[in-house]
């Protein structure tokens, strides 16, 4: 269907994305309605599309960070996504890089993508792909960051690739953050779970059900070390 002009009743929307769901997946396509009323199809994760947030009070489109159009998508769809491939990501990134304008917004699909990974998504293996390209280029973004080094961690954490230099920089960020949080995940990473636990009990409610939401819990939950 990419390239297509097909016609699409009671739409008339400049632009349109479309689920197409067969057999328990989701392909994501996306509708640009030309001159003669019909809609030119496109594939959502294609590299040749970016996206942009919407920022400020006014709402403007930040057209000075754009991203792939992968990562404007939620865990619902990273779960049942068909038409996903890190082949077309990598090639989106090298057109529309992670910046300090856009790491937010990809940090945040990051994490979706993550989520839609543990509840065993359709295309887990691309996923993952994706998850280590995206929480890789954010960790080179800010080597420093702590946020970031975690979700590179748990990424390598679920391919099985975290290392004991992995490790070292995880007890050296539980030594130093001032973060319950961030602290937290380091021992879950280092499978210290009463030392994790211990962490998360000192944390006030809200903040603990927010912790509880985040993928890092999952791995508390539900993997074993």
């Amino acid at each position: 269907m990419d390239g297509k002009h097909l016609s699409i009743s009671g739409h008339s929307e400049n632009l349109i994305v479309f689920n197409c769901d067969i057999a328990g997946s989701r392909v994501k396509v996306l509708g640009r309605l030309d001159d003669d009323g019909l809609y030119e199809i496109f594939d959502l994760t294609s590299p040749d599309l970016t996206f942009a947030v919407c920022r400020g009070e006014n709402g403007e489109l930040d057209t000075d960070n754009p991203m792939p159009t992968l990562y404007s998508l939620a865990s619902e769809d990273f779960g049942l996504l068909a038409n996903i491939s890190s082949t077309k990501l990598e090639k989106a990134l090298e057109r529309c890089p992670v910046a300090i304008g856009n790491a937010d917004t990809v940090n945040n699909a990051l994490l979706e993508m993550l989520v839609a990974y543990d509840k065993e998504a359709v295309c887990e293996k691309e996923l993952l792909s994706c998850c280590d390209i995206t929480s890789k280029a954010l960790y080179n973004l800010e080597p420093n960051s702590g946020v970031y080094k975690i979700n590179r961690a748990q990424t390598l954490f679920r391919m099985r690739k975290l290392d004991e230099d992995w490790k070292c920089q995880l007890r050296e960020i539980a030594a130093s953050t001032d973060s319950k949080e961030i602290r937290a995940s380091s021992f879950i990473l280092l499978g210290q779970r009463e030392l994790a636990t211990t962490c998360l009990d000192s944390l006030d409610e809200l903040e603990r059900k927010r912790f509880m939401t985040w993928p890092i819990y999952n791995l508390l939950e539900r993997y074993s070390y």
